[in-house]
């Protein structure tokens, strides 16, 4: 028996700016890498597997495919190029909220998402249905039974359930919003409610959190561009606190958006909406800290000298004694940084680490900062499950990371961490 399962991609830097992004060949930002992480994780769990997956040829989707294969142990994905996000013509590129003013009388409202209609250059939603059905009959015509899962975009994803449930787009539109890493099974004989197999939960699902990456420009010092920056991804109205860093274990309590940081610090903790924690990073890494329970948030600059004198733990202790926070409520990302392929460490450091901590290789002395982070955490009573650790390693990735170990600690550039409470 053949089922088709139907996914999106992770969220992509495109929809942090609330651009319309088409086919513009967009990455996942780290929160999309983890949301595609948290779908595999749901698959495996759910004990579902993929005989073949069907990716779209756009580079957030195909990063989406390859964490969910390299995370299963399944074959890698196959590109099909009808499965590519609609092509939005002289909308792409443009901002959501702007098209929305210009086309107001061309456009489907949902409580989700606006659907423009009728633009030039742009496919309709009736040509999406007719390439919706050339993906279907291709993947049956290919595929006589096993577990299929089509791996795409937001409109042509619908439009594919569309073609599938043999409905109108006027029909489909207003009925549900196609999330980031939501798994739909394509199923005649069940109700929507009932063929949504994974909706996106995610951890830090309210809050505003992210990375800025080097094509956003060199965050050290640099107000106007930090400015720029928190324009482009609409932060801009938020009060901005960003922690002057020293390398050690001082943490700042941040209670009102009209404060003022006085002193240097490498960790911040806020309960206020208003309130937006950034700091800088260009290999160490970056945690990020929220309890959905007290609804607080915390931001944490994690060198190896702040992770030696216990800047993570004591970020714990300070939710606990300041919010009440239970340690197994706290959800933890920890974000892109220098990986054991690279944190190579010396003797004058060595005995700074706990034994267990060492990873001798080629007779070399690796440090994975990431895991040492992970067990002082578990160590506090923080759960397992509540702890993701980015894949991304700031040396190696470098188009897209500036690193101050592979610039060989010259000329500083440095990305810039945030989060705040939606």
């Amino acid at each position: 028996m053949l089922k088709i399962y139907l996914a999106r991609h992770g969220q992509d830097s495109d929809n942090v700016s609330r651009i319309l992004n088409g086919r513009r060949d967009t990455s996942l930002t780290i929160v999309g890498q983890e949301q595609a992480l948290e779908l595999a994780k749901n698959i495996k769990s759910a004990g579902l597997s993929f005989d073949k997956i069907y990716v779209s040829p756009l580079f957030r989707v195909r990063q989406t495919a390859k964490i969910i294969t390299d995370y299963l142990f399944l074959p890698e994905a196959i590109v099909l190029p009808d499965l590519v996000e609609r092509d939005f013509g002289i909308m792409t590129g443009k901002s959501i909220d702007d098209i929305a003013l210009l086309n107001k009388n061309n456009i489907v409202q949902t409580p989700e998402v606006n659907y423009f209609l009728n633009i030039d250059g742009a496919e309709t939603f009736d040509q999406l249905i007719e390439r919706g059905r050339a993906v279907l009959n291709k993947v049956k015509a290919e595929n006589s039974d096993g577990n299929i899962l089509l791996l795409t975009s937001g409109d042509i994803g619908k439009m594919i359930y569309t073609a599938y449930h043999e409905k109108t787009w006027e029909e489909v539109l207003p009925s549900f919003y196609f999330s980031n890493t939501e798994l739909i099974l394509l199923d005649k004989g069940l109700l929507l409610e009932k063929s949504i197999v994974f909706k996106l939960k995610g951890m830090f699902n309210e809050t505003f959190l992210g990375l800025s990456e080097k094509s956003d420009g060199n965050m050290k010092g640099d107000r106007d561009n930090i400015k720029k920056f928190f324009k482009k991804i609409n932060l801009d109205k938020k009060s901005l606190f960003i922690a002057d860093l020293n390398h050690e274990d001082n943490i700042i309590i941040i209670n009102d958006s009209k404060q003022k940081i006085e002193t240097k610090s490498d960790a911040l903790i806020s309960n206020h909406p208003d309130c937006l924690l950034a700091l800088t990073s260009a290999d160490c890494p970056i945690i990020y800290f929220y309890d959905p329970v007290k609804k607080v948030i915390a931001l944490a600059h994690a060198g190896w000298r702040g992770i030696v004198k216990g800047i993570a733990e004591k970020v714990v202790i300070s939710l606990q004694e300041n919010y009440a926070s239970n340690p197994a409520d706290i959800q933890i990302f920890i974000g892109p940084h220098i990986k054991s392929c690279h944190f190579e460490i010396k003797e004058d450091v060595i005995n700074k680490f706990r034994k267990e901590d060492l990873i001798k290789k080629d007779g070399k002395i690796f440090v994975d900062l990431g895991e040492v982070i992970s067990k002082r955490l578990l160590d506090q009573g923080i759960k397992k499950e509540n702890i993701n650790i980015s894949l991304d390693c700031t040396y190696c990735l470098e188009d897209k990371y500036f690193s101050f170990r592979r610039n060989n600690n010259k000329n500083l550039e440095t990305m810039l961490g945030y989060i705040a409470l939606k």
